[in-house]
């Protein structure tokens, strides 16, 4: 039997400084948007606020540069992050 326990290993580890907040975002944005609504867990919805957070560290302009980039595939994220400020919803929806 095989564990996939990538998710609860990211929502774990404690992001510190620019680049692991951005790589964090990057990690998360990209195992939950390979997930299929069907298959969402609590553990998925729990990464939701700390997409939150990470938005609020990188602040607009950098989180909206990394969705853009991000190439957004999960209905479930693109709605989540069009709650966001103008900018941040922008870029999910654009990508």
């Amino acid at each position: 039997m095989i564990v996939d326990d990538r998710l609860e290993t990211v929502l774990r580890t404690v992001a510190a400084g620019p680049s692991a907040v951005a790589t964090q975002m990057r990690q998360l944005i990209d195992l939950l948007g390979r997930t299929p609504a069907e298959r969402w867990t609590e553990t998925h919805a729990a990464a939701l606020p700390r997409l939150d957070s990470l938005v609020a560290i990188l602040g607009d302009d950098a989180s909206a540069s990394l969705i853009r980039s991000a190439n957004l595939r999960s209905p479930i994220l693109v709605e989540h992050f069009a709650e966001a400020s103008p900018k941040v919803a922008l870029a999910a929806i654009a990508s």
